[in-house]
């Protein structure tokens, strides 16, 4: 993840960061024809369709974990094994494989779905929630923190990676795909 996240403290700054990553990568990736959400693809297979969509379902589970409480492992569809692992890289794979053959409009309409029902959670969180530590509200990814300076922090630390940062860091290899380049 990005090291030069912003220095967030209030749920008023995490909404503003958030939604301005979101506008970005949002803007960038409507003004792309629609070939190119499906091709071209990097090494790993992934498309801009497939990073939209995964960003798509982390925020889904972001939400369903801390409005229902269900587990991220679960909302997400991780397998047990692979959720043991304790890497990135095999759960983002069984996460891309769930939404592999989903067209591009429906991708862009849960995208889209899914963004409006974020902010409004991100509205009802209060500044306890926000200031408790991470894994005490489930934030934790995996069977141990795979990242401990970031999950050791607060909720609202991990919202800011998760959220806004992760918008700037899959808008960077959408447009190093697109350009053809390595991400």
């Amino acid at each position: 993840m990005d090291e030069t996240l912003p220095s967030i403290s209030t749920k008023q700054e995490l909404i503003a960061y958030t939604t301005d990553e979101w506008n970005a990568l949002v803007t960038y990736v409507d003004s792309l024809p629609a070939g190119q959400w499906s091709s071209p693809t990097d090494a790993a297979g992934w498309s801009v369709k497939d990073h939209v969509s995964h960003l798509t379902q982390w925020d889904r589970a972001v939400i369903a974990l801390l409005r229902h409480q269900v587990p991220l492992k679960e909302s997400l569809g991780i397998s047990d094994t692979t959720w043991a692992a304790d890497s990135y890289d095999p759960m983002n794979d069984e996460i891309r494989q769930r939404a592999l053959h989903d067209p591009v409009q429906q991708v862009k309409a849960d995208r889209d779905a899914t963004w409006a029902d974020l902010v409004a959670l991100l509205g009802e969180l209060n500044e306890e929630l926000l200031a408790q530590p991470s894994t005490e509200a489930g934030l934790a990814v995996g069977t141990r923190p795979l990242n401990d300076s970031i999950h050791a922090g607060s909720v609202l630390q991990v919202l800011v990676e998760w959220c806004g940062g992760s918008y700037a860091e899959h808008l960077r290899y959408i447009k190093a795909l697109v350009q053809g380049q390595p991400a």
